[in-house]
Parts: structure tokens; C-alpha cells; sequence
């Protein structure tokens, strides 16, 4: 395994970290790699859904909303 050296970690941030790890029950080394973890499947994820989303958005025909589309609305008694 690699191993990763932190520079200039703000002490607010450390302390976080380690108040985190500790409340999880992990080593500071095991909240880093936890959240780091956590942080790029969360991106993976996301990245997966709006695929989804513009795949679906693709097949869905929506008409451009219009002045004139907007009229009819009100006038059908839609705010």
C-alpha cells in the first residue's frame, strides 16, 4: 500500500479529524482514508446519476416554454 504524507494540515482541521476518529471509533489514519473513501465513491455516484439524468433527458420531448404557452395557462385559470 501507498503511503501519504499530509503537509500543512491546519490545526483546526487536524483536531476535527481526530475528534471525528475518535467518536467513529478509528485511527485518525482509518477517518482520513474512511472519508476519502466516502468522498470519491459519493463523486462516483453522482457522476453516474447525472449521466442517467441527461440520458433521460434525451428521450423525454418537453416543448420550450413560450410567452403564448404561458397565456393559455393563465387564461385556463393556472397561476
Amino acid at each position: 500500500m501507498a503511503t501519504v504524507t499530509i503537509k500543512n494540515l491546519p490545526d483546526d482541521l487536524y483536531e476535527l479529524i481526530k475528534k471525528n476518529a475518535s467518536a467513529n471509533y478509528r485511527s485518525i489514519n482509518g477517518e482520513i482514508i474512511f472519508r476519502l473513501e466516502r468522498s470519491l465513491k459519493q463523486k462516483k455516484e453522482a457522476d453516474k446519476l447525472l449521466q442517467r439524468i441527461e440520458n433521460l433527458h434525451e428521450t423525454v420531448q418537453i416543448p420550450e416554454l413560450t410567452q403564448d404557452i404561458l397565456k393559455k395557462a393563465r387564461e385556463t385559470g393556472r397561476p
